[in-house]
């Protein structure tokens, strides 16, 4: 069984910056993406991220481009489409079970998967556009009407770019538009865009003529030619042959140096940061944190002070 001294879980921005920093500082490192591209949720942004110092307007699939190279550049292995099924632990390291059949062993974890878009968990979900970009399929939105489920800054945000790209826009918050004055202020004054507060949603299902039919708890129904669910997302993670402690809101309880309550497995990303927190330049410099911690702990001289080891 192959082993390293680092497995990084995810590809995105916290786990690509830790691969990078451990990788540069000797470690033997590992990182698996699940998908086929690096960048993570950085491939879920329709709007440019604007709040990335040096970057001011790049777009996600942009700021992602280049991260392959660099991390090759220092040494770090990269498994795109591969996945980690459960990892677990023997008393001298940790092993993953791989979507590959193959199990590897690891020092340490850093477990960098973010988050999986949230579900409704209602009937005909799947009816739901989950190919297309709002922004980048613009154009094909024109003329088209659209439902747009949620109320967050994606889901206004959203519901502004098709309106602009010519198309007829109705926002279903199932309970009010939450999203941040930046995103809402925008959309509230959007042409095109119609906003319904309190819609629960009850059921989703096909038309005869191809497009999408949303049905209410309280037995409205509207139909459109497609929709798009935005309602936030969720942690993702494998599954664990160990327990790890989180806070109510479902976030891992890390230290400040990012490891979670099991000595060997460090987390870093939006499993760590609470909503209002979850930016990519937050990302970034948690998971290089968490990197200089693992280094630490494989060389105990260098170990945390203990102020360090208080949990956040």
């Amino acid at each position: 069984m192959e082993t390293w001294d680092l497995i990084v879980m995810g590809g995105g921005p916290a786990g690509a910056s830790a691969a990078l920093v451990a990788g540069g500082n000797g470690l033997r490192t590992c990182l698996l993406e699940a998908s086929a591209v690096l960048g993570g949720q950085l491939h879920w942004a329709d709007a440019p991220i604007v709040d990335l110092l040096g970057h001011p307007s790049a777009s996600g699939a942009a700021l992602a481009s280049g991260f392959q190279d660099q991390l090759r550049a220092a040494g770090v292995e990269i498994q795109t489409g591969t996945r980690v099924v459960a990892l677990e632990e023997n008393p001298r390291l940790l092993e993953a079970q791989l979507s590959t059949g193959v199990r590897v062993g690891a020092r340490r974890v850093l477990l960098a998967t973010g988050l999986r878009r949230r579900t409704l968990g209602v009937p005909g979900e799947a009816f739901a556009e989950q190919r297309l970009s709002p922004r980048r399929d613009a154009g094909l939105f024109r003329g088209r009407r659209v439902i747009v489920i949620g109320g967050g800054d994606e889901a206004a945000d959203t519901a502004r770019g098709l309106a602009q790209a010519g198309a007829e826009v109705l926002l279903l918050a199932r309970s009010s538009l939450r999203a941040r004055p930046l995103f809402a202020a925008p959309v509230l004054a959007q042409p095109g865009v119609s906003i319904l507060e309190g819609g629960d949603i009850a059921r989703i299902h096909s038309t005869e003529l191809g497009g999408v039919r949303v049905e209410l708890a309280d037995g409205r129904a509207f139909e459109a030619d497609v929709c798009f669910i935005r309602i936030g997302a969720e942690p993702e993670l494998p599954r664990l042959g160990f327990s790890l402690e989180r806070h109510e809101d479902g976030r891992l309880r890390v230290d400040r140096g990012g490891r979670t309550t099991h000595p060997w497995v460090f987390a870093a990303g939006d499993l760590v940061h609470p909503r209002g927190e979850r930016y990519v330049s937050a990302a970034m410099g948690s998971g290089a944190v968490a990197a200089r911690a693992i280094e630490a702990s494989l060389r105990p001289a260098r170990g945390l002070s203990a102020g360090e080891k208080d949990r956040s």
